[in-house]
């Protein structure tokens, strides 16, 4: 695959000979560097929704990158009888490119309405990543929350690990203030 991650220092190290992971100096001792994708620019860190007021408002961290096509993620999540016909609010990640705010490309839960609560991932792709948002949801209602980000990544890369996907690394994207989010993106590659 083409693509190609730059991380901040404080990403975990892989071994050299698959390392596809740099690090950059750091830009000023209070601003961590920006995790970026080789050619693209900065890589998104959240999803937002649009206000009334036509303004975006930050929503949830994106917690997963794969070094693949939507086509072939979604494909893969889906033959593990995950569900892309789901209700849900979309959202939109910003274009590393353009800048643009584009809407989830795909979307896909282990249920359709999420009742009794379920595992749901949104899924974006900028120049052959695919970036991902996955939670675990609470029951519908009374009213919907987030329980987990972090046991909803693994689920789903589990699923991806299953299917011959290997782990290439994390960035250190400093998104982490949302219940048990880490502040890091996990980097999915196929393996070779």
């Amino acid at each position: 695959m083409a693509a190609t991650i730059t991380a901040a220092a404080t990403a975990h190290a892989i071994p050299a000979a698959r390392n596809r992971l740099s690090t950059p100096p750091d830009p000023a001792p209070d601003t961590p560097a920006e995790p970026t994708i080789a050619g693209a620019g900065d890589v998104p860190k959240y999803h937002y929704r649009r206000d009334d007021d036509d303004e975006w408002t930050r929503t949830l961290p994106l917690n997963l990158a794969v070094l693949d096509s939507i086509e072939n993620v979604a494909a893969t999540i889906a033959a593990t009888n995950w569900t892309r016909k789901i209700a849900e609010y979309n959202r939109h990640a910003p274009d590393p490119s353009t800048g643009e705010y584009v809407e989830q490309e795909a979307s896909l839960a282990t249920s359709p309405q999420g009742l009794v609560g379920r595992d749901h991932v949104r899924l974006w792709e900028f120049d052959g990543v695919t970036f991902g948002q996955a939670h675990e949801d609470t029951p519908a209602v009374p009213r919907h929350r987030i329980r987990s980000h972090e046991t909803a990544r693994r689920r789903v890369a589990a699923l991806l690990l299953d299917d011959g996907y290997r782990v290439a690394g994390r960035l250190d994207a400093a998104n982490g203030a949302h219940r048990d989010h880490d502040g890091s993106i996990l980097v999915l590659d196929v393996d070779p």
